[in-house]
């Protein structure tokens, strides 16, 4: 926004609302009894006359929007004003840019328990445009990837902070490190494993090739140096076969139940 050369008055509160339907008033020029989702709100009145002034915010879809409506939703005892700045006996902004994005998903992970030595994949597949940050960096292989690997010495809760146009999300996942058990001497492959959980194999060598079937053979996955970083998303709910060949010639063969998350 930017104050019209010609505006008599200038405020300091200019907010946004997002509706289903167009706010209702008496046909006169007065305050509209709704609450915008977010609005400037400083003590500083915005008086610039050159430069554009930005005002943003996030907003949580409930479905059906249709509608924004931009100005001062508040009454003249709860707004800052000054007046004399122009001939134009109103408080006169130009708008421009209006523009609704959306935001992309942000997910740290499930929290976990892995053995020390071990690692686990966190957060979830990224979008173009969107700035990841973990915190600590501790243990990560990369701490501004969506999707870094964590092989923390001890138990750490990791911070995602996502930033995306003006808004700044956050999560948090903590990775338990158990120091009694050892990932590198037992290999492990679940039996049971929700449709929001990757197939987390403990003990896991590198150059482990992987393979998993469904029920009548059909192979849905493979990889030849599996990394733990396969999202069962991609599969529908059911029993599968997973078959690891390691390394050393070893093969494992593991039925999996693969459930639909709530």
């Amino acid at each position: 926004m930017s104050l019209a050369d010609a505006s008599y008055w200038a405020n300091n509160r200019i907010g946004l609302y997002i509706s289903n339907f167009a706010p209702i008033n008496d046909g006169q020029i007065d305050t509209i009894t709704a609450l915008p989702q977010f609005f400037a709100d400083t003590n500083q009145l915005f008086l610039d006359t050159i430069n554009w002034v930005k005002v943003s915010g996030t907003y949580s879809a409930i479905g059906g929007e249709k509608y924004i409506t931009i100005g001062n939703f508040f009454a003249d005892n709860q707004t800052a004003t000054i007046g004399n700045m122009g001939s134009f006996m109103w408080c006169y902004y130009y708008i421009d840019d209006v523009a609704v994005y959306e935001l992309a998903p942000f997910e740290a992970g499930d929290d976990r328990v892995i053995c020390l030595n071990d690692s686990v994949q966190l957060g979830a597949v990224g979008r173009s445009g969107v700035t990841y940050s973990w915190s600590p960096s501790t243990g990560l292989s990369n701490s501004n990837i969506p999707n870094p690997k964590a092989a923390p010495e001890h138990t750490t809760t990791y911070i995602l902070t996502q930033t995306e146009c003006d808004a700044v999300l956050q999560d948090t996942v903590t990775i338990v490190v158990d120091r009694t058990c050892h990932a590198a001497n037992t290999l492990f492959i679940p039996t049971v494993v929700f449709t929001t959980q990757p197939l987390f194999v403990s003990g896991l060598e590198s150059g482990s090739k992987i393979e998993v079937f469904d029920a009548q053979g059909k192979l849905v996955y493979r990889s030849f140096n599996y990394e733990n970083n396969f999202h069962l998303q991609q599969l529908n709910a059911g029993v599968y076969i997973a078959v690891l060949s390691a390394p050393s010639g070893s093969v494992y063969s593991q039925k999996i139940v693969v459930l639909a998350a709530d």
